[in-house]
């Protein structure tokens, strides 16, 4: 009788044990990649390690010029496709997981823009960074003309980000004159990397316009 119930007993421990051993592991809610980094010299990709994440995890990728270099341009890639192409460094862009899944992603150093530095990227999860507030010096001004927001105070490089006439924007005070002679004002759009519009749509700052 005993030895009926200890072989009972194991064989219920063993089907247990084989099932807890065969059941899917639970997606995490963390984001596995975080703090990631990685190297790029000129026409070098470098690939991350593949991580799961959930649906609406929003991913930060950031882009720092090293040293020596004057100028990169990098790329990314998610889960081999193309995702930033070209984008001047230094910046911050941003990537939304569309579904619950494995994701990796391979970063670059384009070749083809007369590039001469490597690139430091790193990804960070949204969550993990405390949200981005007007730099120091940037106050609030009217905005006189419909205009697109570029990535550098280039025409050649427009973001997807469009700002309108008679908006209040936070800009610099301080102009920056772009190689062709054209003005550029530096604008915060409550994202981790400044943009920049022409001078000429800055108009008049809110506090002396109201009174206020």
């Amino acid at each position: 009788m005993k030895l009926k119930l200890f072989t009972l007993f194991t064989t219920i421990a063993l089907c247990f044990s084989m099932f807890v051993a065969s059941k899917p592991a639970s997606a995490s809610t963390a984001c596995p990649l975080d703090g990631w980094s990685g190297t790029n010299v000129v026409d070098n990709i470098t690939n991350s390690p593949t991580g799961f994440f959930s649906k609406g995890t929003v991913i930060l990728i950031f882009f720092q010029l090293g040293t020596p270099g004057t100028q990169a341009f990098g790329d990314v890639w998610v889960n081999n496709v193309f995702f930033a192409k070209q984008v001047p460094v230094p910046a911050v862009i941003s990537y939304t997981i569309p579904a619950d899944g494995n994701y990796d992603f391979e970063t670059g150093n384009n070749p083809f823009l007369k590039g001469n530095g490597p690139i430091n990227f790193v990804l960070h999860c949204a969550s993990t960074v405390p949200g981005p507030s007007a730099p120091t010096g940037f106050t609030l001004h009217y905005i006189t003309c419909d205009v697109v927001v570029f990535q550098v105070p280039d025409f050649s490089f427009p973001t997807a980000a469009r700002i309108s006439q008679n908006q209040r924007w936070y800009v610099s005070n301080i102009p920056v004159k772009a190689k062709d002679g054209t003005n550029w004002t530096e604008i915060f759009i409550a994202s981790y990397q400044d943009g920049f519009i022409p001078t000429r749509c800055v108009g008049a700052s809110w506090q002396a316009s109201d009174g206020t």
